[in-house]
């Protein structure tokens, strides 16, 4: 009997035991599978925030959108973007949306007729936008749908102008993590918020939810083909989740018992009011603790036969090594299931993507920064001396201070810089980075999307090289158009005094004469050749100079070019313009606007030729025009002329690059901006219509 008694009491002893273990071991793998699936919805997000940054500095971000929302010109802004808009809803985003500073709405894209109401209440992120002049993002409910938003403040000539969201509706996002994770994802939305402020004609859009608080969308159900009349969920669980909800941290709970399914609800909070208006939930099949609760029954029994066989000694031996054996095959799984999970985040994003838990230091790297770095691991810390012995000393200072800053604020921060490879190669990075701090202020996590865009910039150079190339085979041609005429002169002059010497008709005065007419010419030759080197040089050295001297230069050039065409050049120049900025590669923009305006007036071979150069100055900016009477550009072409290798010319008379050159010189080179419109003016009592190019230029 007291074998038995022993027996017993080791028995219950072993329940309590494994019972305290079982629950142990699920709490914390519930922990490890939110923490997880709240990872992937990060990686999904920032991926969704890279493209929105994206497509704001791209397609909306421009001095045409900029100058036609300025002017308040909805159906223009409409019908420029309708194309490009077009493009976006291909990758998700649902919404492009234009704010007032009043935060009215001035355009939807999604749905233009509808404007003019004002989202102060409705709207926090607009007004926030609008009063503090600052990005914000995050999910936010809205009057026609929820979603994940960007929105950003807009200026003209650093004047705040309104602001501009780019949106991703919940659907989309589903979508994204359906596909990416093959996890059954939904949303719910808090009932009240939709009542309070989703439009009347909107509301059909949404059905009750399992959640009695919550609605769900009809579309994201018709997307998962789920009848949600056939979740039976709970009153117990419901009222669990409800609790847990509340408290605004991501977590896991088991659902339908020992089905082995798994759920992670994600509280999403408005960005403004940090309150939660929304639910994410992911669904998947996860065996792993049903399979732990039938280990843990079989280890029960059979320790408790061995217990009664061998006693304890034995039995501890067993139970030793059986958890040896469980947490190896435990954290191989996780090592495993964490690197396919990273893997699968970077081949959606294409972007090499790191985190650094600034409470502990961990990190983790995605493969494709191992493959940009060119190393076969690295264990990061702000100061780690493997990654910054690989950045240009150029821009060592500038990376160290701007990682240093973001961990102060929540700002995002771009940044370029160089790296050089073992071999000597030089990489160029593009970095993004962000700091997640705490409702304290502690920073917490850090964040960073690293891009090699070495090609990028190949390119840009690669289309460079090619527009002056281009332009110096022009270059050689006007020259030799400028020369023909002196050389000419110069050998008249020769072959008279000559004949006349040989006729002994050479007189002292008409020696004089002649060799004054092959000096002048030779110095005209001369001054070409100067000119023409000061042009193909190179030097890019910022200096002062006058604009008048400066197209005087420039008309010099091309002096053989106007004479052999009969083309008249009118010019309007103020004479004391002084600029500051690149003398050489403004000589270059005006050659390749006369080049397109030569080509186009002798092709339709009109008479008279005509091309104006006019200046002016309106306070600290310097006004240039350079307009034809060649009949306009084709409206289907006139939105496209500055995009590279564009031409209308068979390929052996154009390249496509003169104009997209003179772009890049203006607007990068010196911060200046260039535009083109057809016009219809007046000269000498006649009408005509033409090409205008409208260059600003910064006197300072």
């Amino acid at each position: 009997k007291y074998f038995i008694l022993f027996f017993m009491v080791i028995i219950f002893i072993l329940h309590s035991i494994v019972h305290y273990n079982k629950n142990k071991s699920t709490d914390e793998y519930l922990q490890e599978k939110t923490q997880q699936r709240y990872m992937e919805y990060q990686v999904v997000y920032n991926n969704y925030k890279a493209f929105a940054n994206m497509t704001f500095q791209t397609h909306v971000n421009t001095s045409t959108i900029i100058d036609l929302f300025a002017a308040r010109d909805r159906v223009g802004l409409k019908n420029y973007l309708d194309n490009d808009y077009q493009k976006l809803r291909q990758f998700s985003i649902r919404q492009l949306h234009f704010h007032l500073p009043n935060n009215d709405s001035f355009l939807r894209m999604h749905r233009p007729n509808k404007f003019g109401d004002n989202l102060t209440k409705a709207r926090l992120t607009v007004k926030y936008v609008n009063e503090n002049k600052k990005f914000i993002h995050g999910f936010e409910e809205g009057k026609i749908f929820n979603g994940f938003r960007f929105v950003y403040p807009l200026f003209k000539n650093n004047e705040h102008i309104g602001s501009v969201e780019v949106s991703y509706s919940a659907l989309f996002f589903i979508k994204e993590m359906v596909q990416s994770y093959n996890v059954i994802s939904n949303f719910f939305i808090d009932k009240k918020i939709v009542g309070e402020k989703v439009f009347s004609d909107e509301k059909s859009n949404y059905m009750q939810s399992p959640y009695e608080k919550y609605l769900i969308q009809k579309s994201i159900m018709r997307y998962l083909d789920i009848d949600s009349s056939k979740i039976k969920l709970s009153k117990q669980y419901k009222e669990s989740v409800y609790e847990k909800v509340t408290k605004g941290a991501p977590f896991s709970m088991l659902f339908n018992g020992d089905m082995g399914q798994i759920i992670t609800y994600i509280p999403l909070k408005n960005p403004i009011t940090k309150k939660t208006v929304a639910v994410l939930s992911i669904k998947s099949d996860d065996r792993y603790i049903q399979n732990k609760q039938k280990n843990t029954l079989v280890f029960f029994l059979l320790m408790s036969s061995l217990v009664a066989i061998i006693l304890y000694v034995i039995y501890k031996q067993l139970s030793y090594q059986y958890r040896l054996q469980s947490e190896v095959k435990e954290k191989t799984k996780a090592l495993r299931m964490e690197k396919h999970e990273l893997e699968k985040a970077q081949r959606i994003a294409n972007l090499g993507f790191w985190s650094l838990n600034l409470k502990n230091n961990k990190v983790h790297w995605s493969k494709e920064i191992f493959n940009i770095l060119e190393v076969d691991s690295l264990t990061f810390k702000p100061n780690n001396e493997v990654f910054l012995n690989c950045i240009h000393p150029e821009d060592k200072a500038n990376l160290i201070d701007a990682y240093a800053q973001s961990l102060k604020d929540d700002e995002e921060y771009y940044i370029n810089y160089r790296l050089i490879m073992n071999d000597g190669r030089i990489k160029w990075i593009k970095e993004e980075r962000e700091t997640t701090f705490d409702a304290n202020g502690q920073a917490v996590v850090s964040t960073g999307v690293m891009q090699d865009i070495t090609q990028e910039r190949c390119n840009a150079q690669v289309i460079a090289e090619q527009a002056k190339m281009a332009s110096m085979g022009e270059m050689i041609g006007n020259i030799a158009h400028q020369w023909r005429q002196p050389l000419s002169v110069i050998s008249t002059a020769a072959t008279g005094i000559k004949v006349q010497k040989e006729f002994t008709n050479l007189s002292d005065e008409d020696l004089f004469s002649t060799c004054d007419a092959i000096n002048n010419n030779a110095q005209y030759l001369s001054r070409t050749i100067d000119d023409f080197r000061n042009f193909i040089k190179g030097e890019r050295v910022k200096s002062f100079f006058n604009l008048k001297a400066e197209i005087d230069s420039f008309l010099n050039l091309i002096d053989g070019t106007i004479k052999e065409n009969g083309i008249d050049i009118v010019l309007d120049i103020q004479e004391d313009i002084q600029i500051h900025g690149y003398q050489n590669e403004l000589t270059q923009c005006f050659i390749n606007i006369f080049n397109n305006a030569k080509d186009i007036l002798i092709e339709n071979e009109l008479e008279p030729k005509l091309i104006f150069i006019a200046t002016q100055v309106d306070k600290n900016n310097v006004h240039i025009s350079i307009k034809d009477n060649a009949g306009g550009i084709a409206k289907k072409n006139i939105s496209k002329v500055f995009e590279p290798y564009f031409t209308t010319k068979h390929q052996s008379q154009g390249t496509g690059l003169g104009l997209h050159m003179t772009y890049n010189l203006i607007v990068d080179g010196m911060h200046g901006s260039i535009s083109v419109q057809n016009t219809q003016f007046k000269h000498e009592n006649k009408d005509y219509v033409g090409a205008e190019f409208s260059i600003i230029l910064p006197i300072q």
